[in-house]
């Protein structure tokens, strides 16, 4: 997908006797109306559709995302089945302006890192010895898969993962190579790239983008993901490296992408609306102290449009927090009543994160409510405490209007658009 589009999105449902529908993971667009909006569901039937309006904004984040099925009660099973998929949000508009990349980064050779020389690998683990793997399109399934990479050339790996049991899960990687972090949750980081690491903890529903450069080690080198162990072999080719590199002009500097209004940084807020303690429990989110199941009908709160608010997250080893609509900022942890501005586990202060879980501190996250209002659900993303009732909505007052038409958010026949 391209920032600055409009994209119609027809869903038909095959899974004979349930419902279904979709979400667009970590988009930030409306979670209301005809867009990105789990309320609505679809029956199964052969010609009858249902139909989503995406307008991506022209100053999107660009990154790595993915879409999920998100049928409350029934969200497990339908990702265990296979209902997922990946997302990218591409650098550039339709234009070819870039997004996020300043322009003393973007050149010919940035160009060439970002797209020609892109991997996108997508693991999935369901909770049983089946574990699956898509590596640049290709289905695995319980056996290694295989990745040809010229040596010494820089790549952009985009890993995304799919973990409906909610644990989180870590990379190893081989010490004949370099690899530095890029992005988290479709975001880039706050500098560009991180510093190396020779493994990497992500979270059940996270995404992470790495730049790699590999030499040719002459014996079997690989990459690995662990719970369970699933093996990425590496192979090297006789060609030459090309010119591509993650890096600034001139050639070693590191960066800083462009936020878009939405993530302007919070740490400094003037004035936050409110702050609240939230922690994920097996068929409740505690609000406040207070377990609250979902309801179709009731919010759990109503929040003011164009707003700060604060999240304190507290610990939890299976609880996976994922707000929709709006991406959260690492503030720093909760410690002895007060805010203390340092990591929390590898959530690293003032980077952005739609998912949060740490088992040891209490993450302190801010979010605006920004570009759009109505309905924004908060949840657990071991997704079957989603199922179990894990999952509330905040209704966000005083907005924008709320499309409901061009589609409409009825159920019509396929073939109407």
């Amino acid at each position: 997908m391209k920032p600055g589009g409009t994209y119609l999105l027809s869903l038909r449902n095959s899974i004979t006797g349930s419902f279904t529908n979709i979400h667009t993971h970590g988009l930030h667009i409306s979670g209301d109306g005809n867009a990105d909006n789990v309320f609505r569901n679809l029956t199964s039937s052969a010609s009858t559709c249902m139909f989503y309006r995406l307008a991506i904004p022209q100053n999107h984040p660009t990154g790595t995302y993915w879409y999920h099925a998100h049928l409350h009660e029934r969200t497990d099973a339908q990702v265990r089945g296979g209902a997922y998929g990946a997302l990218i949000i591409e650098d550039k508009r339709a234009d070819g302006t870039w997004v996020d990349v300043p322009l003393s980064v973007a050149t010919s050779d940035f160009d060439i890192w970002s797209t020609t020389n892109e991997k996108l690998l997508f693991f999935a683990h369901h909770g049983t010895s089946a574990t699956t793997s898509h590596v640049n399109g290709r289905h695995m399934v319980n056996s290694p898969s295989q990745l040809t990479l010229v040596p010494n050339q820089w790549y952009r790996f985009r890993f995304a993962v799919a973990v409906p049991i909610g644990t989180d899960s870590t990379f190893t990687f081989p010490s004949n190579c370099e690899v530095l972090p890029v992005a988290r949750d479709g975001m880039w980081l706050s500098t560009v790239p991180y510093p190396r690491v020779v493994s990497y903890q992500i979270s059940a529903p996270g995404r992470v983008d790495f730049t790699v450069r590999c030499s040719n080690p002459g014996i079997a080198s690989s990459i690995n993901w662990a719970s369970p162990t699933y093996r990425v072999n590496l192979v090297f080719s006789g060609g030459s490296a090309n010119t591509g590199t993650p890096y600034g002009l001139p050639g070693t500097v590191t960066w800083q992408p462009i936020r878009p209004p939405h993530m302007q940084s919070l740490e400094n807020a003037p004035a936050i609306q409110a702050a609240i303690s939230v922690a994920g429990q097996v068929s409740a989110i505690s609000w406040n102290g207070v377990p609250m199941t979902f309801s179709m009908t009731t919010p759990a709160a109503t929040f003011i449009y164009d707003r700060v608010y604060e999240y304190r997250i507290s610990p939890a080893t299976i609880h996976p927090l994922h707000l929709h609509v709006y991406p959260m900022q690492l503030i720093g942890i909760w410690s002895n009543g007060a805010l203390v501005r340092q990591n929390c586990g590898n959530y690293l202060v003032g980077n952005w994160y739609d998912t949060v879980m740490n088992g040891i501190n209490t993450c302190v996250v801010r979010f605006r409510t920004a570009d759009y209002g109505g309905k924004v659900v908060f949840h657990c993303h071991r997704l079957a405490h989603e199922d179990f009732g894990a999952m509330i909505w905040i209704n966000v007052i005083q907005g924008p209007p709320i499309t409901t038409t061009n589609p409409s958010m009825l159920q019509i026949p396929c073939t109407t658009y």
